[in-house]
């Protein structure tokens, strides 16, 4: 099951030849990375940055640069990660190099046993990082991880509940939040 977020974003480059866009995600200013030293200093700076990440787009939507979008962020399963990356590549490698010893003793070249072992399980334990570069790949192109959201609709959240776009902060109240801030205390405080 996918992990679900929204979030909001502003559109930085329009790429009309691939169908695509920048967004700029607003950054997490609450907890977890958001009270980082490097946060925090870029937020009282007035330039707070948040990831950068290209969208599909359709040309029905006008947009241009700098307008405020809503991005649906639907993050796939770690649990998936970890059977690609870590125990499918150790299984490889134990069946390649069980392979390898059966294909020695078989073809009756026991003097290279250890050579052809070692290359056998190299070879799968390769194949199958391959393999997860290649699912990888295909998986990213099926099910996007990122994409535009329209302000008409509601949409389902990861735990089963439901998120309309008026209840999710705007960009405006994310990127300006901390600007406007710490302008007005010093024009107040000037007074």
């Amino acid at each position: 099951m996918a992990n679900i977020q929204i979030k909001p974003g502003i559109v930085r480059e329009i790429d009309i030849h691939k169908q695509r866009i920048l967004v700029e995600l607003c950054p997490n200013t609450l907890g977890g990375c958001g009270e980082s030293c490097n946060c925090s200093s870029l937020a009282l700076s007035g330039k707070p940055r948040g990831a950068k990440v290209w969208i599909p787009f359709n040309s029905q939507r006008a947009l241009k640069i700098n307008d405020a979008v809503m991005v649906r962020a639907a993050l796939p399963s770690p649990y998936l990660a970890i059977l690609l990356v870590f125990v499918m590549p150790i299984i490889s490698l134990l069946f390649g190099a069980f392979l390898g010893d059966a294909l020695a003793k078989q073809y009756d070249l026991l003097s290279h046993q250890t050579l052809l072992t070692a290359g056998c399980a190299l070879g799968v334990f390769m194949l199958a990082l391959v393999l997860a570069v290649v699912f990888d790949h295909w998986y990213r192109k099926v099910h996007p991880v990122f994409t535009l959201i329209s302000p008409q609709q509601s949409y389902a959240l990861g735990d089963g509940s439901n998120v309309a776009f008026e209840d999710v902060p705007t960009v405006t109240d994310l990127f300006v939040e901390g600007t406007d801030s710490s302008s007005s205390d010093s024009s107040d405080s000037s007074d």
